[in-house]
């Protein structure tokens, strides 16, 4: 037998078809009601690594439908944890799965087997294989992720860990802790569309609790006011600036057209000759912070015609 027909042999050897009730659902007893329950699933709430708020997320029939004429397609993944099978990926399969053995035993047909695939590890392994599954099939809130990333780092998990873990890069990473550091009235905020994710990192950032709620409070009657989208960074930075008592108008002016665009503009000025030249970069610098204005802007001003 060649090595690739052996390795072949191993991977399909390494899937076991098992009724969806041995498989134990962490929380399961708890949250499950009728004929999603298992016999084995556990008491276990949400301060379980293993446990996931969307387990109460009511089924669709039309799931479940699908699974009984269909079949669990896709193999769940099981991980022996103190010698119980403990379900890690799949438990919208098996919760389906389940009530389709139910309805089957009643018209008197086959019960349905599900695919499992079962992993080695620990407790940690399984909490990190779970998330996998989660973020690639799902779109999870940043808060969600942000939590789960406080979650792996408390638990040991190196930030590249974390990083691979839940498909962010390491920016992103320091942004979610800032988010999930912020006061509740910021996660709030973002949660509810008030603000975007990027401005409620911006508040997040200030040191001050009564700031980021006073901030907050800025945004929300602004929104209120002018019946605005999502709050930007910009105005966020200005919120946070006027909470903390300083000038919430400056640094405006950046947020139109952002730093890297000024930089590329002040890169594209420099073949620019003469005083005309001089006087747009010097107003650039000085609103980027890297140089304060001089008579070389007025210049510049008086000669496109402009003045008092």
């Amino acid at each position: 037998m060649s090595d690739s027909k052996k390795a072949f042999d191993f991977s399909r050897n390494s899937i076991w078809s098992i009724d969806p009730t041995d498989a134990v659902i962490i929380g399961g007893a708890r949250v499950l009601k009728g004929d999603e329950r298992g016999p084995n699933d556990t008491k276990d709430a949400s301060s379980h690594d293993l446990y996931r708020d969307d387990l109460e997320a009511p089924l669709e029939e039309e799931f479940i439908a699908s699974i009984d004429r269909f079949g669990v397609q896709v193999p769940v993944t099981i991980q022996k944890i103190d010698g119980v099978p403990v379900l890690v990926d799949g438990r919208t399969r098996i919760r389906a799965a389940r009530v389709v053995n139910v309805r089957r035993a009643a018209r008197g047909e086959p019960l349905l087997k599900v695919q499992a695939k079962q992993e080695i590890g620990n407790e940690l392994s399984a909490m990190q294989r779970m998330m996998v599954g989660n973020y690639a099939r799902k779109v999870f809130d940043p808060l969600q992720k942000a939590a789960d990333a406080k979650l792996l780092l408390a638990r040991g998990v190196s930030d590249a860990d974390v990083c691979a873990t839940l498909k962010i890069s390491d920016s992103r990473l320091r942004a979610l802790l800032t988010l999930d550091g912020a006061t509740d009235d910021v996660k709030e905020a973002v949660q509810d569309g008030t603000m975007s994710v990027a401005a409620g990192v911006e508040i997040g950032r200030s040191k001050s609790p009564e700031a980021q709620k006073e901030a907050v409070r800025k945004v929300r009657a602004a929104k209120a006011e002018k019946g605005a989208k999502a709050a930007t960074v910009t105005a966020a930075r200005r919120a946070v600036k006027a909470a903390e008592g300083g000038d919430a108008d400056e640094g405006d002016n950046i947020g139109i057209v952002g730093r890297k665009n000024l930089k590329a503009f002040l890169a594209a000025t420099a073949p620019v000759p003469g005083e005309f030249g001089q006087g747009v970069r010097a107003a650039i610098l000085a609103i980027l912070g890297m140089g304060k204005p001089d008579a070389r802007i007025a210049g510049a001003v008086a000669a496109i015609g402009g003045g008092e």
